[in-house]
């Protein structure tokens, strides 16, 4: 077995440096435990928005939150998680005929990143009017 990589780029072949794929790994690894982090955030945003009369605009973890803020937390970040796991472990599988795995953890980290965005304002926009 070799250790150098080849990768095929339309009809040019390219060979990858060594421990690309090591470094790959570590980004998407990076990038889902970024997504967790901002998925709590987004938990935690909710509760205190919710505080300020903003509902849940997902109704199943609407459910959830009426049930208590630990087992709405817990499920949020159990469920993304999950999804992240899977697709960190699956990094290089190919989904929906275009998306690789590891590009759908970094879709779900800006994701993130936009929804926590937007609570935040939400959050500045209610205390700076109550």
């Amino acid at each position: 077995m070799s250790t150098s990589a080849w990768t095929t780029t339309g009809s040019i072949a390219m060979r990858m440096p060594r421990g690309a794929g090591l470094r790959k790994a570590a980004i998407v690894r990076a990038a889902a435990l970024a997504a967790l982090v901002l998925s709590l955030t987004d938990g935690a945003l909710t509760v205190v928005l919710g505080g300020y009369g903003v509902t849940e605009a997902n109704p199943i973890m609407a459910v959830l939150l009426d049930t208590g803020t630990f087992w709405f937390l817990l499920m949020k970040c159990s469920i993304t998680g999950i999804c992240l796991l899977f697709f960190v472990r699956h990094a290089d599988h190919l989904f929906f005929g275009m998306l690789r795995g590891g590009r759908v953890v970094h879709l779900v980290l800006g994701g993130y990143a936009l929804i926590v965005a937007y609570e935040l304002t939400a959050l500045s926009l209610v205390v700076n009017s109550a």
